[in-house]
């Protein structure tokens, strides 16, 4: 999968985890639906000025919105195993 489609799956999945419908998203950021639609779809990328905001009604770091992966404490927990044991 490539890396835009990766964010625009992210996107949805986030979205849907907060229960947000794409109205309410679409409203809150100030753009149409259809701009937020070709997001989840991987058609298009959200703008960098977009994605402080972006982030912040996801509930995401800007970290997890770029690389399209949620942060979790099993994951931090491997990266210190990682430099202890190096």
């Amino acid at each position: 999968m490539d890396h835009q489609k990766k964010i625009g799956v992210f996107i949805r999945q986030a979205r849907e985890r907060q229960n947000i419908t794409k109205e309410t998203l679409a409203r809150s950021l100030q753009i149409s639906e259809a701009e937020l639609s070709a997001w989840e779809e991987g058609v298009s990328y959200p703008a960098l000025t977009q994605a402080p905001a972006l982030a912040r009604e996801l509930a995401v770091s800007l970290d997890e919105l770029f690389n399209a992966r949620y942060h979790t404490v099993a994951q931090e927990d491997r990266k210190s195993t990682r430099l202890n044991s190096s």
